[in-house]
């Protein structure tokens, strides 16, 4: 993240969430729950505060940091799994 004292994971029990971290710990700080299938991929705006995540639930969500209680957008569509790009 832009910060480079937080990051954003993707989870199995449908959530993304974010940590602060620091040399010894991270802690939970907001996590989203909308999607309704494990979430398999997230990734941070480099230099805004953004996120995007894909689901087993064939939807793409982007969120904001700043309003922990809103999704930006959902997007249905793609028909499978979207693996992530290396």
């Amino acid at each position: 993240m832009p910060d480079g004292k937080r990051l954003v994971s993707a989870s199995y029990d449908n959530s993304v969430a974010i940590w602060e971290i620091n040399e010894t710990n991270a802690v939970r700080i907001q996590s989203w729950n909308s999607h309704e299938q494990r979430v398999l991929y997230v990734t941070a705006h480099s230099t805004e505060p953004l996120a995007l995540s894909c689901s087993k639930d064939q939807t793409f969500r982007l969120w904001d940091f700043r309003k922990p209680s809103v999704q930006i957008s959902s997007v249905h569509g793609h028909q499978s799994y979207t693996p992530e790009k290396k």
